[in-house]
């Protein structure tokens, strides 16, 4: 495996699990806030320049502008969470276009492909730590 993949296998089995009513660390948030670009970054060179992926690596920059990091005391909007889950289904839908002629790593697979299990949420949670 390549030193970016065990990265990337480390990085997501180090993501904290937070249930609906669990307090909220800053870390929570950041964490997946810097691996989803760290991802990006990683997986952009592997990318075809087809309409479609072309198309999602824009929308993805987009939204990396206004993705924001939290500190204690600030709330994880709704706005932010979702954000990020749109940037992660984002990373997802390029992996599709990697499956066919390229193999991906077995981290870069496990972490896009939970993306599906990352509910959006509508609620601002307060940052406790």
């Amino acid at each position: 495996m390549t030193p970016q993949g065990e990265w990337f296998l480390n990085t997501w089995s180090l993501i904290r699990e937070v249930k609906e009513g669990d307090p909220v660390l800053a870390i929570d948030h950041n964490f997946m806030v810097d691996a989803v670009l760290r991802l990006y970054d990683y997986l952009e060179p592997w990318v075809f320049d087809t309409p479609e992926s072309v198309a999602l690596m824009k929308r993805f920059k987009e939204l990396a502008t206004s993705v924001r990091k939290v500190a204690y005391g600030d709330y994880v909007m709704a706005q932010d969470h979702n954000t990020l889950v749109e940037m992660i289904q984002i990373l997802y839908d390029l992996c599709k276009y990697l499956i066919g002629p390229r193999i991906m790593s077995s981290a870069v697979a496990v972490m896009v492909l939970t993306a599906g299990q990352i509910p959006l949420f509508v609620v601002p949670v307060e940052v406790v730590g």
